[in-house]
């Protein structure tokens, strides 16, 4: 398990992105894009809520931060920066900056 070192706005930021893949404007068809489906997005932010709950860390497995990452990047794809603050409420900045701390922490090679 990896553990990155996420604020509580940067947990808000990943479950933004998780909820949109599954059920919002985006779900229809992330999940065939991105290789998974919808019960597998649910998962991941279902665990993401209850850490963000519980005040615990966040710790998942390399092939859940990639899954993650790829989410948000496509959700910042989809919808691009205005529909992406009005929807989620996270600027576009915020979302880039978690995209940094997933690959800096979890994806690039040691």
């Amino acid at each position: 398990m990896i553990e990155v070192p996420f604020s509580e706005a940067d947990l808000g930021i990943v479950q933004s992105a998780l909820v949109e893949s599954f059920a919002g404007y985006a779900g229809g068809f992330l999940p065939g894009f991105l290789n998974t489906d919808k019960t597998e997005l649910e998962r991941l932010s279902g665990i993401v809520k209850d850490c963000s709950a519980r005040g615990m860390k966040l710790a998942l497995s390399e092939r859940d931060w990639r899954l993650i990452y790829e989410v948000i990047n496509a959700v910042m794809y989809e919808l691009g920066p205005e529909e992406l603050e009005t929807i989620t409420g996270h600027e576009l900045n915020e979302f880039l900056n978690a995209c940094r701390t997933i690959y800096a922490n979890a994806l690039q090679p040691f």
